[in-house]
């Protein structure tokens, strides 16, 4: 594919290096997404990058990282809860890291991807808005919120 209720609806930026971890390891993964890109939202820029997985016994884990160009903020995320139906994505987790003072460290956060396929005929793949949630709660991921429907450009999204 070509190449802030307060809810922050920053988009996603996700920083990938899954960690594989012996659960997941040892289970054998069948669930994954994995993916880059960048979007853009009004005229600003936002890049992301993601990569989460799912064992047999149902254990998640990933991470992700949301740069948001405009602002500045960069957000580093654990993922521990992915859902896949078809090719649809969803997955929830917590902030890690963050460049604005920890402002936003241990809110959950939740997301979700479309991948629309390869090849230069196939619609872009989607990404909806990356919701952070002050404080806990949060919400699942197989929690509905918003379906994936900014296009990504310049980066390709994986779910399997």
């Amino acid at each position: 594919m070509k190449t802030t209720n307060v809810l922050i609806a920053t988009l996603l930026a996700v920083g990938a290096g899954m960690s594989a971890g012996t659960a997941i390891a040892a289970n054998g993964i069948v669930a994954s997404a994995t993916g880059s890109g960048q979007t853009t939202i009004g005229t600003n820029l936002r890049t992301f990058s993601f990569t989460a997985g799912t064992d047999g016994n149902n254990n998640s884990r990933g991470q992700a990282e949301l740069f948001n160009r405009d602002s500045g903020t960069r957000l580093h995320m654990a993922v521990d809860c992915l859902s896949v139906a078809g090719n649809v994505a969803t997955m929830s987790g917590t902030v890690t890291q963050d460049n604005v003072a920890g402002a936003y460290v241990g809110d959950p956060v939740w997301f979700q991807v479309v991948d629309n396929g390869e090849g230069a005929g196939a619609p872009p793949d989607l990404i909806s808005l990356v919701f952070i949630f002050l404080g806990p709660p949060g919400v699942p991921c197989t929690s509905p919120l918003e379906p994936a429907s900014i296009p990504v450009e310049g980066g390709n999204i994986q779910v399997h």
